[in-house]
């Protein structure tokens, strides 16, 4: 079971932490990923910056020990972020041993510019890390999202990578999972005709959904549940984008939509 260490911030404590539910404002912690070597790992920003806002791309990893940096990206480990009407934004991890560009070393480089990057990430930002080196651990940190609800813009007809925004595991369906159909999503009776989320793992794949939706009263109790692609019936409510996990989100329908997600805690 993947690590989750919650710690309150002495100077502001002011609620209680069990397991995955949170009750301050002012909570902060840790999550430990596990990255599988020489692949691309689909991760994402599931905290904000203490005091609130979208987190630096300095400060995404916190931990990049077991990372490859090195004076170019195809030498180096690199976040691609997605946006579907612009493809990636790509930053590698710099490093050298010449002293003249010695504050540069374990930065994050702007792939376009070659220098230091000064952009940011909000909670649900999906990005994949190109690993170059072996399996390795890092960890994501910030401050726990307390806002009841955030909101992940879908571009109609593409496909669109999806962050899990807080800090615990989001299902697919059952209790704190969002409300598809509502939001905008394309749901049908067969998997090609609706929306679709692919939930990736290194090591096996990925994993397919599809929302499902009939006008039959014969299995209304199924509409607007996530369907196991593999089975054809309403997946389990373990299925879920984990925490510090991203996904593909296909979109059938021409139009843009905005999924609002309330936390799960």
């Amino acid at each position: 079971m993947k690590k989750l260490m919650i710690a309150l911030m002495a100077s502001l404590m002011v609620g209680f932490v069990c397991a995955q539910s949170v009750t301050s404002a002012n909570i902060v912690g840790y999550k430990t990923l596990a990255i599988s070597g020489g692949n691309l790992n689909m991760l994402a920003i599931n905290w904000q910056k203490v005091q609130g806002g979208s987190i630096s791309v300095q400060d995404v990893l916190g931990n990049k020990n077991g990372l490859i940096a090195a004076t170019g990206g195809g030498s180096a480990d690199n976040l691609l972020v997605y946006d579907p009407s612009t493809g990636y934004k790509d930053y590698w991890l710099y490093f050298s041993a010449s002293p003249s560009f010695a504050s540069w070393n374990g930065k994050w480089m702007d792939g376009s510019t070659g220098t230091p990057s000064l952009d940011t990430m909000a909670p649900g930002t999906a990005f994949w890390l190109q690993s170059s080196g072996t399996n390795t651990t890092v960890t994501t940190s910030g401050e726990v999202v307390q806002n009841g609800t955030k909101t992940i813009s879908i571009t109609g007809g593409q496909l669109n990578m999806i962050g899990n925004p807080f800090a615990a595991d989001l299902p697919l369906n059952g209790p704190g999972a969002p409300t598809w159909i509502a939001n905008g999503a394309q749901a049908a009776t067969g998997g090609g005709s609706a929306d679709n989320i692919l939930i990736y793992d290194p090591s096996t794949g990925y994993k397919d959904y599809w929302l499902y939706f009939s006008a039959s009263p014969s299995f209304a109790s199924w509409n607007g549940k996530w369907m196991d692609g593999a089975t054809g019936t309403p997946t389990s409510n373990t299925s879920v984008i984990p925490m510090g996990g991203g996904a593909w989100y296909q979109s059938i329908g021409g139009g843009n939509w905005t999924l609002t997600i309330n936390k799960p805690y």
